[in-house]
């Protein structure tokens, strides 16, 4: 009973996540460089960083993007092949097991990853600058919390 629970709840989780990736293939949502073009805009308002900073920040994002976007690639491909392997109707746990252990390697990259990268960024940042940007990021901490308290 509770395979069959699971397994109904994983075919759930990956219809969400095939629509929501073909929303994104769409042009629903904003391109890699678009996401960093903006988030560097935000950063530069916020914590009113020097033209030199800018300048190396963007650096540090253009050289994780190749590797995110191998990331993303890599994941929609492991989404499509669990649809494919799905798509008799039957539930092939074994062969799905293996497929998210590979998506649950890819997530655990990108986090490492994204944690380096906010480091360096960090590190580019005046001990002023640091402050604001650990008050702002608590503060999306405690939204994000609010939201998921929501279910």
């Amino acid at each position: 009973m509770t395979k069959r629970i699971m397994g109904m709840m994983m075919v759930a989780v990956l219809l969400v996540g095939g629509v929501c990736a073909t929303a994104m293939a769409n042009g629903k949502r904003q391109h890699g460089h678009q996401f960093a073009e903006r988030r560097l805009e935000r950063m530069a308002a916020h914590l009113n960083l020097t033209e030199d900073q800018q300048t190396k920040i963007k650096a540090v994002f253009d050289a994780e993007a190749p590797a995110m976007k191998q990331r993303h690639q890599q994941m929609a491909a492991i989404r499509q092949q669990i649809h494919e392997i799905n798509s008799d109707g039957q539930y092939h746990e074994a062969e799905v097991s293996k497929l998210i252990g590979q998506q649950t390697q890819l997530l655990a990259d990108g986090m490492a990853a994204r944690e380096k990268a906010r480091l360096q960024v960090f590190n580019i940042l005046t001990p002023e600058q640091r402050q604001k940007a650990q008050e702002a990021r608590q503060a999306m901490q405690k939204r994000h919390a609010q939201f998921r308290n929501q279910f």
